[in-house]
């Protein structure tokens, strides 16, 4: 990687968080990069991810180069994913590899990671992984050879039970958002890719200003910000960087309404399946708000849905349900629903017995033991998190792109009540805004 005399040095200033009993450092680059580093002393492992602020729902937006606004076709993102890995030399994984190191990436919704794990050699693997992010390759071979790879990926997708019952599920809740679209896109619309329309989402958001790199290890701040400095680049792609302006994005008008209420596909399974999906409004929300939100319901879920409540256990008794059974809140800055489901040989008595379970906890309310058992479960969860490299720094990529920080969460399980919670369940496990997927066996 080139250097320069006029890079400015990164200072990493110390947080220290009294309740995790944690001290994590953060700072910022000239050219807008976020770098978040925790220190783990004694651990083995060490644990890098830079991460853009934009995913698959990405897809409408002022590209940076010309200021004009421009509409992508649905998948770019994850192809970009994709390419970046091919490099002149060949394929970047490789060199990891040389260096004793796993790489890997992944995109979602609303976020691109890149990250890699190792023991040893970790500046020159965070050149690999600043190389591998920063300075793309795009030329009609590699966007070819791609596209190949993700059709496949995407059939693959296609004949996954599992996935298609989730996507067939955001397909009946919403009517125009993109998250209704696959990850990967459709192959008409990875078809519709070109190298131009590559170039344009990574100038716009792969600068280092939408971006965050969090390391995790044992390792020592003074010597991460040395490395961090050493590595930053002054330009992108060999010209000047462009002024960090705020990112414009555009998203369709989505109704508070579910779009359809049943979706049905039979697919070679053994067993049925069922996901039965509750869409929320996130529309308004200060970071602080969807934190507490999201706390709140997933600890929800978890009361009225968990292995230890008395509805999973009734289920579970009867045969309806199984240990596939799960319930998830997944709420972002646009987009947020519940998701309640699993293998079962009768998909509508288990719909009608989770609605029952539900008008039952909203009778009835919830009980304070079983609201502070859930409670302190989730601190468990919590802290345990923190022995981890890898969800160290998940959570520290989610609280940054979010707006929050990582001891809102903590201040947030301390002063919920009960009430809240009960107050949740009025407002989002209603009917009115439940869509059912169903996968059947052909």
């Amino acid at each position: 990687m080139k250097t320069t005399s006029k890079t400015t040095p990164l200072r990493l200033r110390p947080v220290h968080h009294k309740s995790l009993q944690e001290t994590t450092y953060q700072g910022k680059l000239k050219n807008g990069l976020t770098v978040i580093f925790v220190p783990k002393e004694g651990y083995f492992k060490k644990f890098a991810i830079l991460a853009a602020d934009y995913g698959a729902i990405d897809r409408d937006f002022v590209d940076r180069r010309d200021g004009k606004r421009i509409q992508q076709p649905a998948g770019v993102a994850h192809f970009l994913e994709h390419c970046l890995f091919a490099k002149e030399e060949g394929d970047i994984c490789d060199e990891f590899a040389k260096f004793g190191a796993s790489a890997n990436a992944g995109t979602g919704f609303s976020s691109t990671s890149y990250l890699f794990s190792c023991s040893n050699q970790f500046d020159r693997n965070l050149s690999l992984l600043v190389d591998l992010v920063q300075t793309p390759y795009f030329n009609e071979e590699v966007v070819e050879k791609e596209r190949g790879i993700i059709e496949q990926e995407i059939g693959m997708y296609a004949d996954s039970a599992e996935w298609k019952l989730f996507m067939n599920l955001l397909d009946g809740l919403y009517h125009n958002h993109p998250v209704r679209v696959d990850i990967a896109g459709t192959v008409k619309s990875i078809g519709e890719i070109t190298t131009d329309v590559l170039r344009a989402c990574h100038a716009t958001f792969y600068h280092p200003a939408n971006m965050a790199l969090i390391v995790v290890g044992d390792l020592k701040p003074e010597n991460v910000a040395k490395t961090v400095t050493r590595l930053a680049q002054p330009s992108t792609n060999g010209k000047p960087s462009q002024k960090a302006e705020p990112i414009q994005r555009f998203l369709p008008r989505e109704p508070r309404s579910i779009c359809r209420r049943e979706i049905e596909e039979k697919l070679p399974v053994s067993h049925p399946k069922l996901l039965v999906g509750f869409k929320d409004t996130v529309a308004n929300c200060t970071p602080l708000e969807l934190t507490r939100k999201d706390t709140a319901i997933s600890l929800l879920l978890d009361l009225v849905f968990g292995k230890s409540s008395e509805l999973y256990n009734q289920l579970y008794d009867s045969g309806l349900i199984d240990d596939s059974f799960s319930a998830s809140y997944n709420a972002d800055r646009s987009f947020a629903f519940s998701a309640v489901g699993g293998d079962t040989p009768d998909p509508p008595a288990l719909h009608q017995a989770l609605l029952t379970g539900i008008r039952k906890i909203k009778r009835r309310g919830i009980d304070e033991k079983d609201f502070r058992r859930i409670r302190d479960k989730a601190y468990g969860r919590f802290f345990q998190s923190f022995n981890s490299v890898e969800g160290i720094a998940y959570t520290m990529m989610h609280h940054h792109f979010r707006g929050s920080n990582v001891t809102e969460q903590l201040s947030i399980l301390k002063t919920l009540k009960k009430e809240e919670l009960e107050a949740r369940a009025m407002e989002h496990l209603r009917p009115s805004l439940c869509a059912i997927s169903t996968v059947r066996p052909k």
